[in-house]
């Protein structure tokens, strides 16, 4: 008898250290407290008013209506407004949406007609094909990125609901949360949009925007789905992992950034202070749980760190365990640079079919049979779930294309040697000869 792990041979996880849920209230009260900042009473009551910047349109040959919407908002200092941009597929039925914000308006026009080419950036073909809305605002609308604190925190949101720049206090709120309280007032109106299905909706955002991503899901739990691409030091890179060539928390403070975050982030994590953090950002990571979390790398973005992002990711898996939804995470990384590239948001789209659209089957015995019989499931996307336990494997193992399999870290395959064998027998043979995806953990 050869025992083996399905860490050795097919998706196994790292032994994860992630935070029982019961256990996560102090963990985001620390974040909040310390890393993004607390925003003001007045900006969490504060009620949006929406009215429509242009007439709405169709767009994409009839097949799309474009809306740019205006967002008024009042507070105790002031008032402001930003816009966003929404392109939702003409359907039948409520459609899901991804939102995508945007800290890139020189690469990305967000008024685009139909005759001009869209940017990987925000591929607004390629998500209203997959029968989504695409909704897009600029970060800098809701506070400016001048590289000048003094006047980035004076700036949009800010004028409004404060606090006063010479009244800051350690735990007030940064940037990143003003930006992600933008996202929450675009939630507000996709509530209110009978073209739109609010309870799938996903938040998407690259480098900083996917710091901001995480920050706005993880304060918004209206948000099933959190996407963070590249999204470095902040975001979803571990702290304690010695990256040399990555971006070091001290770099903000130094290129004039700091504003990001709350206005005490430097006492604990600068000059080397996160090694020693009570949290990394594992631990913010699994505050999504157990919604859907999407964190996707590039293998030459050294500064980003992509292999702590992996090792985050990987640490914060246990979370869905414990919650029971460990199909709804995962960490991909391609080829190349920083960027949001097609490839990522094909990546990110694949994932909310799976989960929305898809089914998801939880292998039901111990034995080869067992994880056949899942994976004999007819609908596509398919996920199947391999539990807890030992699996007597005695035959090969069929897998149809468009299935992923997610095992648990201590699900062990058992070969059983003892059977006779033939020349070219392996443990997996895609069924229908096409693509065979297989995602879940990497080994350690």
């Amino acid at each position: 008898m050869t025992r083996i792990a399905s860490a050795a041979v097919l998706f196994a996880a790292i032994v994860a250290q992630a935070a029982a849920p019961a256990d996560r209230a102090p963990a985001r009260d620390w974040f909040f407290d310390n890393v993004y900042g607390r925003r003001p009473a007045a900006a969490e009551k504060a009620k949006a008013r929406f009215s429509e910047a242009d007439p709405p349109r169709e767009t994409k040959d009839g097949a799309a209506i474009r809306r740019r919407v205006k967002v008024d908002y009042t507070g105790p200092l002031g008032s402001g407004s930003f816009t966003f941009l929404a392109y939702i597929p003409k359907s039948a039925a409520p459609v899901p949406a991804a939102i995508l914000l945007c800290n890139r308006p020189g690469v990305m026009p967000l008024d685009d007609d139909d005759g001009k080419e869209t940017s990987a950036f925000w591929p607004r073909e390629e998500i209203l094909g997959r029968g989504y809305a695409a909704i897009a605002f600029y970060l800098s609308d809701l506070a400016s990125e001048t590289y000048r604190s003094e006047t980035a925190l004076t700036s949009g949101v800010f004028k409004a609901f404060g606090p006063k720049y010479a009244e800051r206090k350690p735990s007030d709120w940064g940037v990143l949360s003003a930006w992600a309280w933008g996202a929450s007032r675009v939630m507000d109106w996709i509530e209110r949009t009978q073209e739109l299905d609010a309870k799938k909706v996903m938040v998407v955002g690259h480098s900083r925007g996917g710091k901001c991503a995480l920050v706005a899901g993880i304060a918004d739990e209206r948000f099933a789905m959190v996407c963070a691409n590249d999204s470095g030091c902040g975001g979803a890179k571990l702290n304690k992992m010695n990256l040399p060539k990555s971006e070091p928390w001290d770099a903000f403070r130094h290129w004039g950034v700091g504003y990001w975050f709350a206005a005490g982030y430097e006492r604990v994590f600068c000059n080397g202070a996160d090694k020693s953090a009570p949290y990394d950002q594992d631990d913010w990571l699994a505050l999504v749980s157990p919604r859907i979390l999407c964190v996707g790398s590039a293998a030459a973005d050294d500064w980003a760190g992509p292999e702590a992002e992996c090792a985050a990711v990987k640490s914060a898996e246990a979370a869905w365990w414990r919650d029971g939804a460990p199909e709804n995470v995962q960490y991909g990384v391609r080829e190349g640079g920083h960027g949001l590239e097609l490839e990522d948001w094909r990546r990110y789209l694949d994932f909310a079919d799976a989960r929305w659209r898809g089914r998801t089957v939880v292998v039901d015995g111990n034995d080869s049979a067992a994880i056949q019989r899942a994976l004999d499931a007819q609908e596509r996307p398919l996920t199947v779930v391999i539990p807890k336990g030992v699996y007597n494997v005695t035959s090969t193992l069929r897998v149809g294309s468009h299935t992923t399999i997610k095992a648990h870290p201590e699900a062990w395959l058992v070969l059983n040697g003892g059977l006779r064998r033939r020349a070219g027998d392996i443990l997996l043979s895609n069924t229908d000869r096409r693509t065979l995806e297989i995602m879940g953990p990497s080994p350690r």
